[in-house]
């Protein structure tokens, strides 16, 4: 068995507690983003709480809609959480290609998302984040620094809600990088899209990371109107329009060495890279397609479960699993 699911299980069998272990490893769970792709993951993490893993775990890292994942699953929430991707998101309001050519506005609402929706609609709840043993850390992307940086340590809601805006503030789609105390954040994407690597600078000599594409696949290739709008876009942010082409670049060299980590199951560190299915249709990033983002869901939540659960489940299980008004998650 690889180390990393061993210890899981091993975790899961003992009733290991964080801040309370039996061992001297440190767990971390490495969740990818990738806009609307991100129920995927969204899927993978209400596994994870409906199998009563999260206790496993000593620390978790999100980028972009990876951390909006994490701070639902760390609050308990990620069933409910994950709703929000095809209950409430998947509409005009929240992406609208047609305000790309609106001056001052932005295809994809972030302030909506966590204005809104997370605070009125889908609540999520900032004091659990901030309570809990098992920390936080969303990855942005400086302007500033032009480097992946960590939000981490939240004292109130409102710093929750602010690193939520700036971890997933994707350049020209989400509109211009966020203001924190005078300096500017972009989506965490930019520079860590899977942020594994911070949780190896943290210490954990175990990661488990969630990829929400499918094995072989990559960032696609921008246009030619992709690419002028882009630059004509960043003007003012050089570094960061480089870093984009860096990011799309070494993709499929990252992807490589999480699938060799997962494979051979050599380490410290020890990773093991979860994906859905090769026979899932990938989700575009402004999916707005319900079923899509449902199939996206359930095919995340299939690779997570069959790891670590002997139970056969059927697809109207996971639909009572993503139901936000059912309360039977054990199917």
């Amino acid at each position: 068995m690889h180390p990393v699911l061993e210890l899981i299980r091993k975790r899961k069998e003992e009733n290991s507690q964080p801040g309370r272990r039996n061992d001297k490893h440190k767990l971390g769970l490495a969740i990818e983003g990738g806009g609307m792709r991100g129920l995927v993951t969204s899927g993978m993490g209400t596994a994870i709480e409906k199998l009563k893993l999260l206790n496993t775990f000593d620390i978790v890292y999100g980028t972009s809609a990876g951390a909006f994942n994490g701070a639902y699953l760390i609050a308990g929430q990620a069933n409910y959480g994950g709703t929000i991707y095809y209950q409430n998101i998947n509409n005009y309001t929240f992406i609208d290609l047609r305000r790309f050519f609106s001056p001052g506005k932005s295809v994809m609402s972030l302030e909506y998302l966590v204005y809104e929706v997370a605070t009125k609609q889908k609540v999520l709840d900032c004091q659990a984040i901030i309570n809990s043993p098992i920390p936080l850390v969303m990855i942005v992307s400086s302007v500033e620094e032009l480097k992946a940086v960590h939000f981490r340590n939240f004292s109130s809601a409102d710093e929750i809600y602010k690193g939520l805006v700036a971890t997933a503030r994707m350049p020209v789609i989400a509109g211009p990088p966020v203001n924190i105390k005078g300096l500017h954040y972009y989506d965490g994407g930019v520079f860590e899209s899977i942020p594994f690597h911070s949780a190896i600078a943290d210490g954990c000599t175990h990661v488990l990371v969630f990829l929400s594409r499918p094995m072989g696949r990559q960032i696609p290739k921008p246009n030619i109107f992709e690419k002028v709008t882009t630059r004509v876009a960043l003007r003012k942010y050089p570094g960061i329009e480089q870093a984009l082409d860096k990011r799309r670049e070494g993709y499929p060299k990252i992807i490589e060495s999480l699938i060799s980590k997962t494979q051979n199951g050599d380490g410290p560190p020890y990773i093991y890279a979860v994906q859905p299915s090769l026979n899932f249709h990938e989700v575009n990033r402004l999916e707005r397609d319900r079923q899509k983002l449902l199939n996206g869901a359930i095919a995340g939540f299939s690779a997570v479960f069959k790891l670590f659960s002997e139970k056969d489940f059927r697809v109207c299980e996971l639909l009572e699993v993503f139901s936000p008004d059912g309360r039977r998650l054990d199917g």
